[in-house]
């Protein structure tokens, strides 16, 4: 088998980890920290709400402080809300996070 044969496998069979949809563009409306079910900071934003899986929620989104990029997208956000820039969010496309769709990655644009 030849090395593209074998990165192209790899492609493919990873790439369900990294599954989900990234919002519209958006200002930050509201957000909030919260530690009922662990720590996890909330997220409105001005563009309309993505949510592949029909969580629930219908306001928020959820960013589970057990994300390795937690720091960096909580800093995003608050800059972003300062700054009154717009962001777009990655969604999760495979579970909720208790009842809201449940941000992987974000985008200062």
């Amino acid at each position: 088998m030849n090395k593209f044969t074998v990165a192209c496998a790899l492609l493919m069979f990873s790439s369900g980890s990294f599954a989900g949809v990234w919002t519209d563009a958006g200002k930050v409306v509201e957000y909030y920290a919260n530690g009922n079910g662990g720590v996890a900071l909330y997220i409105s934003v001005s563009s309309p709400l993505a949510n592949p899986l029909g969580c629930s929620s219908v306001s928020y989104y959820r960013l589970e402080s057990a994300n390795p990029a937690f720091k960096e997208i909580t800093a995003l956000l608050l800059a972003a809300k300062a700054s009154s820039g717009n962001v777009r969010l990655y969604i999760d496309d495979v579970a909720c996070s208790l009842n809201y769709p449940k941000i992987l990655h974000a985008r200062l644009v």
